[in-house]
């Protein structure tokens, strides 16, 4: 990639109040966005507004399937409920109290559902509680990587376990530090975590070896398209930079408000954010600008 990426604000969405939480499909690029409140919004990849409605549940975790055909929701009183792109319930299903997090499966085969009991639940497209695996720790994070079929699981104090197409322990990673947000590639090499202050942490998968990069600031949050090769970071201090893998930084921008979430397609050349404020933001990232470009007000450049 040369020296300049060009990155397009494509269009925005006001959501009533803060979100609590960001999807993205993969693969169409549609983008889900809810709160506590039970607000629920699916836009599409164009931009516009397929629904938006109250819900009679709060919803803890959210998250679309690949082609955006089906969205399965973790309410904070336990249930996991899957809707219809059109808004229409599938099924509901109760677990348990405690429930902390959730993964799917790109597809939308499985869900995951984590819990501070040390164990996840099992959940298969059809609503059905196949299983419950225990865990050495409680599980605050969970991540799939889709094409290894692997499923990552995560404490908040350093504890990342790995799992199989089966989801029988495969292996484990100490990373002897607190984690904060989590993510992974789609082929299960790396692991990615948001640091703070330190930066971003790039973990081998395999070998447990970690790598850091300084990204100017400290980084809150972090997306990755399918392969790991472009990543997504994010600041409290409303700063946003997309970088290649050696952490080149390829595109920067910076807004008056802080980014809560952020979310990137599987191929990466698109990504979405929402600030503390309400405001949903999708933009396309393309190859390297033209010089002529660079006297578009809508772009937004930065030499690397």
């Amino acid at each position: 990639m040369s020296g300049q990426l060009k990155v397009i604000r494509a269009w925005e969405y006001r959501h009533p109040r803060a979100p609590d939480g960001l999807s993205m499909a993969a693969a169409s690029g549609d983008v889900f966005v809810y709160d506590l409140r039970g607000e629920l919004a699916l836009i599409n990849a164009s931009g516009k507004v397929e629904w938006k409605h109250g819900a009679e549940f709060a919803p803890l975790k959210a998250h679309l399937t690949a082609d955006g055909g089906a969205i399965y929701l973790l309410s904070t009183d336990g249930y996991v409920i899957r809707l219809t792109r059109q808004a229409q319930t599938e099924w509901s299903v109760w677990l348990e109290r405690e429930p902390q997090t959730m993964a799917i499966k790109p597809g939308g085969q499985l869900a995951v559902v984590g819990s501070l009991k040390a164990r996840f639940h099992v959940i298969n497209s059809e609503g059905e509680n196949k299983r419950i695996v225990h865990t050495p720790e409680p599980v605050a994070y969970l991540r799939f990587a889709g094409k290894a079929g692997e499923l990552y699981t995560a404490s908040a104090h350093g504890w990342v376990g790995v799992y199989d197409r089966k989801l029988n322990p495969s292996r484990e990673i100490n990373l002897g530090r607190n984690i904060g947000r989590i993510e992974v590639d789609e082929l299960g090499r790396r692991v990615f975590l948001a640091a703070r202050e330190e930066g971003l942490h790039v973990i081998d998968a395999a070998s447990g070896e970690m790598m850091t990069y300084g990204c100017g600031f400290p980084v809150a949050g972090v997306a990755t398209d399918k392969n790991g090769a472009r990543l997504l970071v994010t600041g409290m201090g409303g700063q946003a930079a997309l970088m290649d893998i050696e952490g080149h930084r390829l595109w920067y921008t910076q807004s008056a408000r802080p980014w809560l979430f952020a979310a990137m397609s599987a191929d990466g050349g698109r990504f979405a954010m929402a600030d503390d404020k309400g405001q949903v933001a999708l933009y396309h990232a393309g190859e390297a600008a033209r010089p002529a470009d660079q006297d578009k007000s809508h772009f937004d450049f930065i030499e690397v």
